[in-house]
């Protein structure tokens, strides 16, 4: 297997990898909104004000500036950050073999073997390979120029099955 991709990486990309990571966040969120607006609609309803609201009211906020901020406004910080640091060439290029992949920036050149990566996430549209937990490569099924997606989940599902969520779990 030789499958060779090229990306260039975009904001969307990167909100992406983060709404991928992070669904049960997203779900705890918004079911913690939904509680603490039932107890506000439940004490106002009650007439039960007194400072159970500032409470209520101050939770609905945390969850409403939490929420903003890991899916509004941390996607355009990290990619920011990525172009800054790559001096503006957010291109990177792909080869990914039976046992490893190579990820090249213009920065650096990684190769790491599927077994020793920390995640790898499958979606739709993309593969996330977790290098470390907090450093991880987008590679897009579009960029894909020599190859098939369907030799990277095989490839990973034969080397790193315990390491991989999504696709079609063979």
């Amino acid at each position: 297997m030789n499958v060779i991709c090229r990306n260039d990486i975009t904001l969307d990309d990167i909100k992406a990898l983060i709404c991928c990571t992070k669904k049960k966040v997203r779900f705890m969120l918004i079911f913690l909104f939904a509680v603490f607006l039932a107890f506000l609609i439940f004490c106002i309803a009650t007439g039960n004000t007194a400072g159970n609201i500032v409470y209520l009211t101050a939770g609905l906020i945390w969850c409403t500036a939490v929420y903003l901020f890991v899916f509004i406004i941390n996607p355009s910080i990290v990619y920011k950050s990525m172009k800054k640091r790559l001096s503006g060439e957010t291109s990177v290029n792909y080869v990914l073999k039976e046992k490893h992949m190579t990820a090249e920036t213009a920065l650096e050149k990684k190769k790491k073997r599927y077994s020793d990566m920390f995640h790898i996430y499958e979606t739709e549209d993309y593969f996330f390979f977790y290098f470390k937990r907090n450093e991880a490569y987008i590679l897009k099924k579009s960029g894909i120029e020599n190859g098939s997606p369907d030799e990277i989940t095989d490839a990973v599902l034969k080397q790193a099955p315990a390491k991989f969520t999504g696709g079609a779990q063979k």
